[in-house]
Order: C-alpha cells, then sequence, then structure tokens
C-alpha cells in the first residue's frame, strides 16, 4: 500500500502568496470531492444496515456502498477489471446478515 502521495503543480510568474492561494484551493476543492464520495459510501452502508436491521453499521456496509454507487473509485476499478461484482455483492450481503440483529432500528439510532 501507498505510504504518501505527492501533488506538484507549476506556474510562470507565481509568487510565493500566489502559489499559497492556489494551493489552498486545491486542496479545498479535493477534500470536498473526498468528503463527498465517503459520505456517498456511508449513506450506502447505512442503507444496507437498516434493510438488515443489523444495529451498528461495520466496514462491510460501507465496502457494500461503495461497490453500489457507480461513481465510486471502487466500481470504476472492478469494472476496469472486469470483476464479478455481482458476486461480490452477493458475498457482501450474505455476510451483512449474520451480523447481528435487532428488532427495530432507525437512521438516527444506528
Amino acid at each position: 500500500m501507498q505510504e504518501f502521495t505527492a501533488v506538484e503543480h507549476y506556474a510562470a510568474w507565481w509568487n510565493f502568496e500566489d502559489n499559497m492561494k492556489f494551493t489552498e484551493k486545491m486542496f479545498d476543492y479535493l477534500f470536498e470531492k473526498l468528503t463527498y464520495a465517503m459520505s456517498e459510501a456511508l449513506e450506502g452502508g447505512v442503507s444496507l444496515a437498516l434493510h438488515n436491521k443489523n444495529q451498528e453499521v461495520a466496514p462491510i456496509h460501507v465496502l457494500w456502498g461503495l461497490i453500489a454507487n457507480s461513481n465510486s473509485l471502487l466500481n470504476q476499478a472492478l469494472n476496469k477489471m472486469n470483476a464479478q461484482k455481482d458476486a461480490l455483492e452477493l458475498e457482501i450481503k450474505s455476510r451483512t446478515e449474520r451480523l447481528p440483529k435487532v428488532s427495530t432500528v432507525t437512521k438516527e439510532n444506528i
């Protein structure tokens, strides 16, 4: 697994302040996009947990949220690898069905 990511940019005739403004805007944009993507995955995980009446959202729920979202990087990577996503989704759902259940669960108390 990769330990770090480097980001570089070059601009002719920019001073230090111009570079700092650009860098701040760039990271704001990246964090906003990543936060949105993660919130979509979490919402998908919550949805599966609610459907299965699981008492908490586990990492397996979030994994399903990433696979079910056609815009997620994981989904796109699986498509490029021609992976059998249907089989993976069934396995994930099977494992989530084995998690502890409660009689009543709502989005507020999950």
